[in-house]
């Protein structure tokens, strides 16, 4: 497991409101990552080591806190190669000044189950905030297929075919998307499943509604999408996460957010299988 932790700038509160006149200054925040393992099918985990966050952004160090970032994905090759997805905000792309963030993606590379790390060559996309929240499957040995978040109103897509070393340049995928994070693994029978919000929009509205969809070529085409769950006004369906069940059906854990006050979100499970994707 890889674990992040970070200090976020104190948010400012109106008290007698009770709501947020100011967001954290993400320029302010500061990121740790961890590495935690183990060895009863995740039952336990011992304290874990700390990755440097020079490794992770290549010596590109913000001033003050050092580093602000995220883990995004996890997965194992069928080589046993580890590889682990970060993003993080690139001061060489930023400006604190102006409050524009930009994010740059890498990847850590293990051999070794985890115990040393190599980094790969960056993900860099000219949308506005650049790369975020990647989702990567092994379509097939050592060639990896990369979705990521965007402002652009699309996914971004790129390709290792290296087993993550080096990356093809980011070109927009024909998956339409507002700013929200796509989830995405490759199933039992070897096609790719996306949960997503398939609204074209460059703000983080509207993040509904939620859909699958399939891919049986390793991510050139999609099948058509599949409505898990829908919304209304300013209300939310993202933030999920999704897994293969041993018998086939796939879990879907999604962060159901109400904007009405107090604002508050659920969370909400949506169970499927392959079958109801393909066909409806």
């Amino acid at each position: 497991m890889v674990l992040v932790r970070t200090v976020m700038h104190e948010i400012e509160v109106d008290q007698s409101r009770r709501v947020a006149t100011a967001g954290s200054d993400y320029f302010k925040s500061r990121t740790r990552v961890f590495v935690r393992r183990s060895t009863d099918g995740g039952r336990h985990f011992d304290h874990g080591s700390e990755i440097p966050y020079e490794e992770i952004c290549g010596g590109k160090v913000l001033p003050e806190v050092g580093f602000y970032g995220s883990a995004d994905n996890l997965i194992q090759l069928e080589s046993g190669r580890v590889v682990a997805a970060f993003t993080f905000m690139d001061p060489s792309r930023s400006d604190p000044e102006s409050g524009r963030q930009h994010y740059t993606g890498v990847c850590l590379l293990s051999d070794n189950g985890g115990r040393a790390w190599r980094r790969s060559g960056e993900i860099v996309a000219d949308t506005d905030r650049g790369v975020m929240e990647p989702q990567i499957v092994e379509t097939s040995p050592d060639r990896l297929f990369c979705l990521f978040r965007t402002k652009g109103g699309y996914l971004y897509q790129t390709v290792s075919e290296d087993g993550g070393s080096t990356w093809s340049t980011p070109a927009q995928s024909p998956l339409p998307s507002p700013e929200s994070k796509p989830r995405m693994i490759k199933l039992q029978s070897g096609n790719v499943l996306i949960v997503w919000n398939n609204v074209s929009s460059v703000t983080q509205e509207p993040r509904y509604p939620l859909v699958a969809s399939l891919s049986s070529d390793g991510g050139r085409t999609w099948g058509t999408p599949r409505v898990i769950r829908n919304e209304t006004g300013s209300n939310e369906l993202s933030n999920h996460s999704v897994i293969q069940l041993d018998d086939g059906r796939i879990l879907a854990g999604i962060s159901h957010y109400h904007a009405t006050r107090p604002m508050t979100s659920d969370l909400d499970m949506a169970l499927f299988d392959e079958q109801w994707v393909l066909h409806g």
